[in-house]
């Protein structure tokens, strides 16, 4: 593998190559790196035994002139051994210690050469084991060190790509958009995070991911880029598909929207001529049928056409509660009134099925602030749930109550058939009901609940069930505070709450 670093010579890791730099944060300690240049010349300790040995001899010298009794031959006789052994002993002390400069100059060199193996196995491991790859470049964009991994991807030999830019090496203008953003950073010497660029293999176009980030000496100066890059091509088309899937869903859902527009005219038209014409004979109003069954028949057709409007109206709804062109009409609502309206349109239903229907709003002297249409299909589909999955001789109450943080909620208690915990989030899905099967008691398309929930939501409030199967469910829609509109000097709902 072959490596060029940048051309300086910064302390400790910064400026180095990828080998250098893994080489120094590798390296056990401080002490160890530096053995080569410590023991390259004689220690404090050698040098001074060295001038000991050389000044010994003088100092013998110059006592044997100056002082007369130095100068019998029993004095030199005694002083001569003294001094041999005097200067063997340093000799020796110099000698071991120059023997032990050697060893750790060895050692030292051992060191390097092993840490050289240990990155140099750590890099090709890693341009084994990874798809990623590494590159440098110096102050001019130029590569001047990468991996092995570059050069399979690109079919070119490392010395081909060394000193060459990597939009170069790319295929692609420098003009164009990635790779001038890519240009921009490293001209502004900014971090390059994730950014992908095209290039062409092998006559095939392919993206590459690249990551990096400038390199500064110790004095400040720019001095390139060590970075790693990656090759994205299955990610980008994968997320390029996900874009062609979503943009193909939204042209269908708007298809669809139209679609459901233009055939709510059409069937709107004729049903309300069979519901005007069949409501005039129902109730005879041009004169007597002649017999009775073709009233009964014509009460019959009423009742389905009506039916058919619900459905119609409520999968409309479903469809545009989503979109954007959805919103609310606002305007302020007596809770009392809207409550009254809504028991006494669910009484009939209820006296149909012989289920008691019990109210109690009248203490609630407020007003909201929402969508009068929406609100009143929110709780008729709450109410109207309510009776239908209750049996006869069974039970609704319709309570509105208020809320400690202020707010207001329509609570809807039934003795019907309950709901099983595991379906309590499963109804408010589209089309979705507990009571499934071909043989189902209870008719309804199952939008009912999905669509109170997603207009309480559009009025930032929430509709919750709690249900226990053969005892009951209770169906809560709570507004928020900020929709309640007390009236003049009542008193805040925690403050009555605290006082009682």
């Amino acid at each position: 593998m072959q490596t060029r670093g940048f051309s300086f010579s910064p302390p400790a890791n910064e400026g180095m190559n990828i080998s250098e730099l893994l080489r120094a944060e590798t390296s056990p300690d401080e002490e160890t790196r530096g053995l080569a240049e410590n023991s390259s010349s004689p220690t404090l300790c050698v040098r001074l035994l060295i001038v000991a040995a050389a000044l010994l001899p003088s100092s013998i010298a110059v006592l044997l002139l100056l002082m007369p009794d130095f100068r019998s031959p029993a004095a030199i006789a005694m002083a001569l051994p003294v001094l041999c052994l005097f200067l063997l002993a340093i000799f020796t002390v110099i000698f071991i210690a120059q023997y032990r400069a050697l060893l750790d100059r060895i050692r030292s060199r051992n060191y390097t050469l092993h840490q050289d193996k240990v990155i140099t196995l750590l890099l090709e491991d890693f341009a084994a084991g990874s798809k990623d790859w590494l590159w440098e470049a110096d102050h001019g964009g130029e590569l001047v060190y990468l991996s092995g991994r570059l050069s399979e991807l690109t079919g070119h030999a490392q010395e081909q790509l060394l000193g060459r830019r990597l939009q170069a090496i790319s295929g692609y203008p420098a003009h164009i958009r990635p790779w001038q953003d890519i240009q921009d950073r490293m001209d502004a010497r900014e971090e390059i995070r994730e950014m992908e660029v095209p290039v062409k293999v092998n006559k095939q176009r392919r993206w590459w991911q690249l990551s990096a980030r400038p390199v500064y000496s110790a004095a400040g100066d720019f001095l390139g880029y060590r970075g790693v890059g990656r090759d994205v091509t299955d990610a980008h088309r994968a997320k390029a598909a996900l874009v062609l899937a979503k943009d193909s869903a939204e042209r269908a859902s708007h298809s669809k929207s139209q679609f459901l527009n233009v055939m709510s005219h059409e069937l709107r038209t004729p049903l309300n001529a069979i519901i005007g014409f069949s409501e005039i004979m129902a109730n005879e109003r041009e004169g007597p049928l002649g017999v009775r069954t073709y009233a009964d028949y014509a009460r019959n057709i009423v009742e389905s056409s009506r039916h058919l409007q619900r459905v119609i109206n409520n999968i409309l709804d479903a469809s545009r509660i989503d979109t954007s062109t959805f919103k609310l009409q606002e305007q302020e609502i007596d809770v009392a009134e809207l409550a009254q309206v809504v028991v006494r349109n669910g009484r009939q239903l209820a006296d149909e099925a012989g289920v008691a229907l019990l109210s109690d709003y009248a203490s609630v002297r407020a007003e909201i602030s929402g969508d009068l249409v929406r609100l009143r299909q929110i709780l008729d589909n709450l109410l109207i749930n309510a009776v239908k999955f209750t049996p006869a001789q069974g039970k609704v109450e319709f309570i509105v109550r208020d809320e400690v943080d202020g707010g207001l909620s329509f609570v809807i208690r039934d003795t019907g058939i309950g709901i099983a915990k595991k379906d309590l989030e499963r109804v408010f899905e589209p089309f979705v009901q507990a009571d499934v099967g071909m043989n189902r008691k209870f008719a309804g398309t199952g939008l009912g609940l999905p669509i109170a929930r997603k207009l309480a939501e559009a009025h930032g409030g929430k509709v919750k069930l709690e249900s226990t199967p053969n005892v009951g469910t209770i169906a809560t829609f709570t507004l928020p505070s900020a929709r309640v509109i007390r009236e003049a000097g009542a008193a805040p709902i925690a403050e009555a709450v605290a006082a009682a």
